[in-house]
């Protein structure tokens, strides 16, 4: 499910307002997404196929868990990199190598609090008021429909904030030593 929050993301594009300082209208954004829709389905779909086949096997449970959460930044990569090669797969893995946990109780987190949080109203609308099923139902996928787009923004933090940590680490470390003037 977390796949359709990017896919989402990938349908707004929220982060071309981070890119300029002008406003983005919604038809903007969907239409600088179009083009990487083919290749972020393509992906998904792989990865889904990857891990659905892993599930089969009782044993291999862990590793699919731990390539879903290696490929959760999948629909960034391809969207605000323009990542469009075989390497897509890979480059999300690579940001999230030395943060899987950190990544993995985030995108739980998030994820399941936007997944749940329509059900559960829905659930206290049944139970305190009087209302028909089918308006409650109509809130509580509104409500599901409003907080899925800030799971796709939170995901979209966590991938620029592993993005500028992986840039960080690059760079050259600081000598620790006693400065030149010291000596």
């Amino acid at each position: 499910m977390h796949y359709v929050t990017c896919l989402d993301l990938t349908g707004r594009r929220c982060l071309l307002v981070g890119r300029s300082e002008q406003k983005v209208r919604a038809l903007e954004a969907y239409r600088a997404a179009l083009p990487n829709v083919p290749v972020l389905f393509g992906w998904v779909l792989l990865a889904a196929l990857v891990v659905a086949l892993l599930n089969l096997v009782i044993f291999a449970i862990p590793i699919a868990i731990w390539l879903i959460v290696r490929w959760s930044l999948l629909a960034q990569v391809i969207q605000l990199d323009d990542e469009k090669r075989p390497g897509a797969l890979r480059r999300s893995a690579t940001l999230v190598r030395g943060h899987w946990w950190r990544v993995a109780l985030f995108t739980l987190v998030v994820t399941g609090l936007g997944l749940l949080l329509g059900p559960v109203v829905g659930g206290l609308m049944l139970l305190v008021t009087t209302a028909a099923f089918n308006v409650v139902n109509l809130i509580s996928g509104v409500v599901y429909t409003a907080t899925m787009p800030f799971v796709a923004i939170a995901t979209t933090y966590l991938y620029h904030d592993l993005k500028t940590r992986a840039v960080l680490e690059a760079r050259e470390p600081v000598p620790t030593g006693p400065l030149a003037a010291e000596v």
